[in-house]
């Protein structure tokens, strides 16, 4: 049986792995947002950057794909999942471990309580993807902490 990475809320995974290297990576994820297609095509030239290809896999129904990873039958590297999902995975014994080569994950607020999906522990098995009601990307050095006041973002804005 395949193992995948689950991821159900950020999307750290892809620029903050380390041991995992792949050329191509299949990311099957609803495709009913414009938003987080926009986010993920911006994704792709960064990743592309460093020598990966991100493809979108895009899905109306994510069961459908984890009937298939349980089966054997899909190229899923990644696949936002939903608690149900995510269960019937970690039942099957088709998830990966991935927290521990993500070196971003101390960026993750432990307010969030990801830890657990709808009551079950994640174990390593899942990390968030998009609990953050206003997210910003920066050029890395942009601003000197981690925590940005609006006046500092609007004085960034001016300057730049």
């Amino acid at each position: 049986m395949r193992f995948i990475a689950a991821i159900s809320l950020l999307f750290v995974t892809l620029f903050a792995t380390s041991p995992l290297k792949a050329n191509e990576v299949n990311f099957y994820a609803w495709g009913g947002s414009s938003e987080v297609n926009s986010y993920l095509r911006w994704a792709q030239k960064e990743l592309k950057a460093e020598g990966i290809q991100l493809r979108h896999n895009k899905v109306a129904d994510a069961s459908e794909v984890v009937k298939q990873l349980i089966d054997g039958r899909s190229n899923a590297d990644i696949i936002w999942v939903n608690g149900e999902n995510f269960h019937a995975l970690k039942k099957a014994g088709a998830l990966r471990s991935i927290a521990d080569e993500i070196k971003a994950l101390n960026n993750i607020s432990p307010e969030l309580n990801w830890q657990s999906d709808f009551g079950e522990p994640v174990d390593g098995l899942e990390v968030p993807w998009g609990v953050g009601q206003f997210n910003l990307i920066s050029r890395p050095g942009l601003f000197s902490q981690k925590a940005v006041s609006a006046e500092a973002l609007l004085n960034a804005a001016w300057e730049k």
